[in-house]
């Protein structure tokens, strides 16, 4: 076999074994393998901001493209329930079985944590150890059948759940996670995964799977 096929060949072997690698790693997350999560890392800070009402979220969001309007957000949100990003963050996820990357740019609009109102003397909603978690639980729960659709990897709502819940217990601790866990797995929440179809971040978030 001369060199050149010899290189071809050794690069369709690293190749296939990476495609391997993958699917080994996605088939344990898949399995809801999130105990094994050992690091979570941020890249950035969470800067945004918090409109109350049109005249505001008008004016902070005349620099940016392809959001929403006022109407929209309330029929979907309610005023004042939301926050949009407004610098790109990154968050990697470190198990033992794979690294789970999400990116969220300039515009993405979330609601914090689940935390029930009747806990929230507890747990608070914009508790820090929770943004993370939140954030990329937020993802999970929009665009799930975007991802479906292009037939792309993505967490079920008990996968994003459980990712969820040890994602807090890592920045934080079991009671806490505990607490979260209520406000992603009662009816409510469940009713609005299966109803909800709402799309504003298409543009604004990716989520990618690395082998270890």
């Amino acid at each position: 076999m001369n060199k050149k096929l010899l290189k071809m060949a050794e690069k369709i072997a690293k190749s296939e074994a990476a495609d391997a690698a993958l699917d080994a790693a996605i088939h344990k997350l898949q399995q809801g393998k999130f105990d094994s999560i050992k690091h979570i890392t941020r890249l950035g800070q969470y800067k945004m901001f918090r409109p109350l009402n049109r005249r505001d979220y008008e004016l902070q969001l005349s620099g940016f493209k392809n959001m929403p309007t006022w109407d929209e957000m309330l029929d979907d949100e309610g005023a004042g329930d939301f926050r949009i990003l407004l610098s790109p963050i990154e968050i990697w996820i470190e198990t033992k079985y794979a690294h789970i990357i999400y990116r969220f740019e300039r515009g993405f609009i979330w609601d914090l944590a689940s935390v029930p109102k009747r806990l929230r003397s507890i747990v608070d909603n914009d508790d820090a150890a929770l943004m993370d978690a939140a954030i990329c639980h937020d993802y999970n729960f929009e665009m799930w059948r975007e991802m479906r659709k292009l037939d792309l990897f993505y967490f079920d709502y008990k996968q994003s759940n459980a990712l969820f819940y040890h994602m807090v217990k890592c920045r934080s601790n079991r009671f806490k996670a505990a607490i979260c866990w209520l406000g992603v797995t009662n009816r409510i929440a469940k009713h609005f995964w299966d109803k909800d179809t709402t799309v504003f971040n298409a543009d604004k978030c990716s989520m990618e799977v690395l082998p270890v």
